[in-house]
């Protein structure tokens, strides 16, 4: 089941970072989605083994939201033609011949909160 968060009021700090989920809320093995409804923009927080990672939720190729795709190890797997794309490696592609990137951002985790510096402000 996907989660989901809409937020309409921003919790951001001095660095940029926006509060957009906690590790609780994403289980491992999972993918949450959040919506940031101001800038009509869409983040993928995915959680691997305790590992955050967050990026723009859309794929490359056909556009379509990564979030409601599945996670397979430190992969996000698109599901309209399964292309993977590696976290742990910045979002590149992980089937070859494909060249195409995710849009990643930074993420800190400080007490169970998680922070993402997503690029649109």
């Amino acid at each position: 089941m996907l989660e989901q968060n809409n937020i309409s009021s921003y919790n951001i700090d001095n660095d940029g970072y926006l509060l957009l989920a906690h590790v609780s809320e994403i289980a491992p093995g999972s993918i949450k989605r959040v919506i940031l409804e101001e800038k009509d923009w869409e983040v993928a927080i995915v959680n691997t083994n305790g590992k955050i990672y967050a990026f723009r939720d859309v794929c490359p190729h056909r556009a379509l939201p990564l979030s409601v795709g599945r996670v397979e190890g430190c992969r996000v797997v698109c599901i309209a033609h399964t292309w993977k794309f590696d976290l742990e490696d910045g979002g590149k592609a992980a089937c070859p011949p494909i060249r195409k990137s995710l849009e990643t951002y930074p993420v800190r985790v400080e007490q169970g909160n998680i922070w993402v510096k997503v690029r649109i402000w």
